[in-house]
């Protein structure tokens, strides 16, 4: 597993990996919430979050990053060894639809515009 060391300073403080449940690679800038919507924390570079900073009324934590499945999940079902819980994100599949441009003249006169093309000109 990819995961860095943790050193608790202190008894009670609790933490997450948040990784891919693939690869178990860290994700950074992983969104966690209650389910209240108070404001929420993100995961590190290492994917680590301080779970210190949730209430200690929150039942439930949601947790969301572009580009994978959103997971919604009870604290208290949390499995913590030596402070810290690790939970896995599964990545979503997104099918994007294939869209076709036609063009046409009267003069006959065709050109291709290349991507080059696309990105420099100007709009007006």
């Amino acid at each position: 597993m990819l995961l860095p060391p943790v050193v608790t300073a202190q008894s009670g403080n609790k933490g997450t990996y948040i990784v891919n449940a693939q690869t178990k690679i860290p994700l950074q800038d992983v969104c966690i919430r209650n389910e209240i919507l108070e404001s929420g924390i993100t995961t590190d570079d290492d994917g680590f979050a301080n779970l210190n900073k949730i209430s200690e009324t929150v039942k439930d934590l949601i947790i969301t990053c572009i580009g994978d499945q959103s997971v919604t999940i009870k604290l208290s079902d949390l499995t913590f060894i030596d402070n810290i819980a690790i939970i896995g994100l599964t990545a979503r599949v997104a099918s994007l639809q294939e869209i076709k441009v036609v063009a046409s003249s009267t003069k006959d006169i065709l050109k291709t515009i290349g991507d080059l093309d696309i990105h420099l000109r100007p709009i007006n």
